[in-house]
């Protein structure tokens, strides 16, 4: 099978330089649980470089004993809420803390807030919360002032897999007209803006 290669041509994507990073990870089975803790092993390195960075878990739902087979979570977590139990097992292991949403998530839980980028991981497996995941980077496309923001302040990151592929889709504008100032920062050669996961849902093939 020949491979498209088209990404190479790709060019760098320029974030928000913000002095606080928030990262939202949203979802917690089979994908998110495992992800957990590299997420706070990131937020750890990055508050030893003198990086203001917090980490929150968001779902709503309790580990069961069926979760157990395919999820990173152990018999004597079963009953506690999944956000409550990996946060307050990754918080004593990098000695940082983490927050803990036992609840879906909601777009009222993103803000632009000053000097700070946030980035939601999504590790959802249903199209409800992708929407509402969706609906969070609306945030982006005005300021109070009614004025464009240069550089989107909230990305989402939405991960999943099924049997024979895994998807990561990087995104941060719902709005099509928006795209067509992403490559505005000119002379640095560098993309700004991306199209949201659900705007872009491609599931790339893993090989």
């Amino acid at each position: 099978m020949e491979l498209d290669l088209s990404y190479a041509q790709a060019l760098p994507v320029h974030p928000f330089q913000a002095e606080c990073i928030k990262l939202l990870v949203v979802g917690l089975g089979g994908t998110g649980s495992f992800l957990a803790r590299h997420v706070a092993c990131l937020v750890w390195l990055l508050r030893n470089a003198g990086k203001e960075a917090h980490l929150t878990f968001v779902d709503p739902d309790t580990v069961e004993a069926g979760n157990l087979p395919r999820q990173h979570f152990c018999p004597a977590e079963i009953g506690r809420y999944k956000a409550e139990a990996l946060a307050e097992r990754y918080a004593q292991a990098f000695g940082i803390e983490i927050g803990c949403i036992p609840t879906r998530f909601s777009p009222d839980l993103v803000r632009l807030e000053w000097n700070t980028l946030t980035i939601l991981v999504g590790c959802v497996d249903n199209a409800a919360a992708r929407v509402a995941i969706e609906e969070a980077l609306q945030a982006n496309e005005t300021r109070s002032n009614g004025e464009k923001p240069a550089v989107p302040r909230v990305w989402s990151l939405d991960l999943g897999n099924g049997l024979d592929y895994g998807q990561a889709l990087l995104g941060s504008t719902t709005c099509v007209k928006t795209l067509a100032s992403a490559f505005a920062l000119g002379a640095l050669s560098r993309c700004c803006l991306l199209p949201s996961p659900l705007l872009d849902f491609i599931p790339v093939v893993v090989y």
